[in-house]
């Protein structure tokens, strides 16, 4: 079920009350990590393509015997930044649906940023039951604020950085500039050659340089995708996001920037 376990030595299931649980759920990846709070490092990554029934990936062991807080990252293409000056409870859903259609199977959820500023984003409402039923201590999250929150921990303030995160058929994109967040939206793609000029409409718009601003890729996006053959055609440095806390070795048998985002669950609150 799973593609892969990996555990370092260290990993004792028998003690989780000294980690910390965070899991990513996605339209193609669940998968979930644990931190060694003793030891200050990540210890254990397991992740699933997921196919099919969901619900299967709620009843691994870990999850029946970890009793603290778990965090989330639920992926969705339906966000928006709203500062913290404009944002209202009770206008959550007009100013979502000033941007996006709402599904009778969404819910509208909210993240407080670390930049003072909301994410109003939704989620599955069948997600969002399955995790209710499974675990009574949990906080959710959006994919874009996992990266804001992130970013605020760890900025760079004479650095302009656009950060891509790559999901199936959607990314999600954010443009610091000397650690502001200037840019913030999701796009869905069908081709290869759509990703591409989203990007560099981007480059066109802020009048970016390549050679002056650090582009970094998460998520599915790898060396060998199409898409980054395509990009690298115009844009030469490409980065690959890495976590800012420690991770076992045992993580190098995968690209771990395909869980950049659940790992830096950690910097949310």
């Amino acid at each position: 079920m799973y593609e892969f376990d990996f555990k370092d030595e260290t990993f004792d299931i028998n003690e989780l009350n000294n980690y910390s649980l965070f899991i990513k759920i996605s339209e193609s990846n669940f998968a979930y990590c644990l931190f060694d709070i003793k030891r200050n490092k990540f210890t254990r990554l397991k992740s699933a393509i997921i196919q099919n029934n969901i619900e299967t990936f709620f009843a691994d062991d870990i999850f029946k015997q970890y009793s603290g807080k778990v965090k989330f990252v639920v992926y969705s293409t339906k966000t928006i930044i709203v500062p913290k000056a404009f944002y209202s409870l009770e206008k959550e859903a007009n100013i979502l649906e000033f941007n996006v259609s709402i599904d009778n199977n969404e819910e509208i959820y909210r993240n407080k940023l670390r930049n003072d500023s909301y994410n109003i984003f939704t989620i599955n409402k069948n997600i969002l039951a399955l995790i209710k039923s499974n675990f009574t201590n949990f906080a959710i999250y959006n994919q874009a604020s996992v990266i804001i929150n992130e970013n605020f921990v760890n900025q760079s303030k004479d650095k302009t950085t656009l950060l891509i995160e790559s999901e199936k058929q959607f990314i999600d994109v954010s443009l610091f500039i000397k650690s502001q967040l200037i840019f913030k939206n999701t796009f869905s793609y069908k081709t290869s050659t759509d990703f591409v000029f989203f990007v560099l409409n981007i480059f066109d718009k802020f009048n970016l340089q390549p050679e002056k601003i650090e582009l970094i890729i998460s998520g599915i996006f790898t060396n060998e995708s199409n898409e980054i053959i395509m990009l690298s055609n115009y844009i030469k440095k490409i980065k690959y996001a890495k976590p800012s806390l420690n991770y076992s070795y045992v993580f190098n048998d995968t690209k771990i920037s395909k869980f950049t985002n659940l790992l830096n669950l950690i910097h949310c609150e």
